[in-house]
């Protein structure tokens, strides 16, 4: 059995605990919620590169129909300064503009490659998170033309 004096020295052990502890589990559940924004944004950018590609790989598309098809298929993805870059070579650094309004790609001949690039930047704001702020993402898929 714990004496009286015992239970008064623990009476305030259970709040220093408490907040010991919250900070960490705080720490834990915003890393969560963040990692969950950028990986929703970047799994969207992956789908849309996949999709662009894949039109762009059917005969008689063009680049436009590929970048139509991509930026649709961003829908509820909170995606800015989206550039899609259609071509035949991995698009390399970093977009500036779109290639669909610039240039205009159809597969040439069957088998040969078609990438698509899809590219933007994903705003994360968290209160007291220090990496808060715009991060950018990128995916590049590659289909053999039909």
């Amino acid at each position: 059995m714990i004496s009286p004096k015992a239970k008064e020295r623990q009476c305030g052990a259970a709040a220093v605990e408490f907040a010991l502890v919250v900070p960490m589990l705080l720490l834990i559940l915003f890393a969560i919620i963040y990692f969950s924004i950028y990986f929703n944004a970047k799994q969207g950018v992956q789908a849309a590169a996949r999709e662009g590609a894949r039109v762009a790989s059917l005969r008689g598309s063009s680049s436009a129909n590929a970048c139509f098809q991509a930026t649709g298929s961003l829908g509820g993805i909170a995606i800015d300064n989206t550039f899609v870059q259609v071509g035949s070579a991995a698009p390399t650094g970093t977009a500036t503009s779109n290639s669909c309004s610039s240039s205009a790609y159809t597969c040439s001949r069957s088998g040969s490659n078609v990438y698509v690039r899809v590219s933007g930047q994903v705003t994360i704001s968290i209160p007291f998170w220090p990496n808060s702020g715009v991060k950018n993402v990128s995916s590049t898929a590659m289909f053999l033309c039909e």
